[in-house]
């Protein structure tokens, strides 16, 4: 069942609120608003999105902005490894 069918039967035949509605199937108020004041039942269809790049940090990835903040949060990721490990050996 779509997404505007379910808004409709909770809100026209079970009585629950917009707002209400809206938070249990997770979509905006205001969308949930929209969807209900328009005549015909046809839920939006939306194109595709384009995949993002999938790397996991290599050096390409990383622009001159943000490598100091990578080079800080991994610095701070093996801190806390050691840290825990540390930890771990004096119980």
């Amino acid at each position: 069942m779509s997404t505007l069918s379910k808004l409709r039967r909770m809100v026209l035949r079970d009585h629950l609120s917009v707002r209400e509605a809206s938070r249990r199937l997770g979509i905006s108020r205001n969308t949930a608003r929209k969807w209900l004041e328009e005549d015909e039942m046809t839920e939006p269809r939306y194109p595709q999105r384009a995949k993002a790049p999938s790397c996991r940090i290599p050096d390409d990835c990383i622009d001159s902005k943000r490598y100091p903040l990578f080079i800080a949060r991994e610095a701070m990721r093996a801190l806390v490894y050691d840290l825990t490990q540390a930890q771990g050996e004096s119980t």
